[in-house]
């Protein structure tokens, strides 16, 4: 990727994540609104939800030169997924021959060699 094209790519998500910080002082600004209204009535009740925006459209398919990036937090925070088990290889009696005769090989390598 050229450094023009990389600028282009920052930049587009430097974008995004200023939209993105402009929802969340919306979201803060209305929490707080309510808030001081609820301590101004002295109301045990909660204040209604704001209604939820409807999030940033995905794009079909990710670019292979954009990575999708998690921060470390959410990478120690998300919940592991274990692997299932691989099936078993399937090795014919010549490649199993080849592979023992090499492993024999190494073996006596490091003999000789101590």
């Amino acid at each position: 990727m050229s450094i023009s094209g990389a600028v282009a790519e920052l930049d587009k998500e430097i974008a995004g994540l200023n939209k993105e910080v402009e929802r969340l002082m919306q979201i803060r600004e209305s929490l707080l609104q309510g808030v001081s209204k609820r301590a101004v009535r002295g109301s045990a009740t909660a204040p209604p939800a704001p209604a939820k925006k409807p999030g940033p459209k995905k794009k079909p398919g990710p670019k292979k030169s954009t990575a999708v990036k998690k921060s470390v937090a959410v990478k120690k925070s998300a919940p592991t997924k274990t692997a299932a088990p691989a099936a078993k290889r399937v090795v014919s009696e010549a490649t199993r021959k080849k592979m023992s005769d090499a492993a024999k090989a190494r073996a006596a390598k490091k003999v000789s060699a101590a």
